[in-house]
């Protein structure tokens, strides 16, 4: 099952509010970000795993990325 995920952020450029939703494996997040300094303007955050090192490309991206 997906995980939810809630959490206050803090770095140097201010601190707000993250919502994930990771999916059941683990490939994928969708959710939103907002700071500290708005209560209504959220932010779309979503993303994929990227592949470990090593791992081969997909045939149709290799042949766009040509010879190395």
């Amino acid at each position: 099952a997906p995980r939810n995920l809630s959490c206050t952020w803090n770095d140097t450029y201010g601190s707000g509010v993250l919502e994930l939703t990771v999916s059941a494996d683990g490939s994928s997040f969708r959710g939103r970000w907002r700071s500290s300094e708005s209560l209504t303007d959220w932010f779309d955050w979503n993303g994929v795993r990227a592949p470990e090192p090593g791992f081969a490309q997909e045939p149709e991206a290799a042949r766009e990325a040509g010879p190395r």
